[in-house]
């Protein structure tokens, strides 16, 4: 993978479980597109640069930062997290469980999508669309 090149990844499979060993913030949400980034930056042991973004999301429970992200689309929901997302609209939508540690969060979207690339801190994502409508 070359520096600038990006390799994306689109959605998960039903019982397939996306995990990484390394720092997530979340960075950035968009209401008007219902869009949540996820951004593992580049350090001095990654090389690289994940972004994991949430098309159409509709809700969320998750803290600003993740030691460690492990991500899975939800095959049963638990009755304390069924009151949690009951006023949520779940049409044509996915539960992904998103686990760091002893926390265990969620966010109801659409699709995800997973990018890990090169670039540096700041620059934009090529899965965050927000960001790709201003680039074309």
């Amino acid at each position: 993978m070359s520096n600038k090149q990006a390799v994306v990844r689109h959605d998960i499979g039903l019982g397939e479980i996306v995990a990484f060993s390394r720092k997530f913030q979340l960075w950035a949400y968009s209401v008007s597109h219902s869009q949540l980034l996820l951004r593992s930056k580049r350090t001095p042991d990654c090389p690289t640069r994940i972004d994991i973004a949430f098309r159409g999301v509709v809700g969320m429970k998750l803290p600003w930062i993740l030691d460690s992200l492990e991500v899975t689309i939800a095959e049963q929901i638990p009755g304390a997290l069924q009151r949690e997302i009951s006023g949520l609209t779940m049409d044509q939508k996915q539960l992904y469980s998103c686990r760091s540690g002893e926390f265990d969060g969620w966010v109801v979207a659409s699709t995800v999508s997973i990018a890990e690339d090169g670039e540096g801190y700041d620059a934009p994502s090529p899965i965050f669309e927000p960001w790709l409508i201003g680039a074309l």
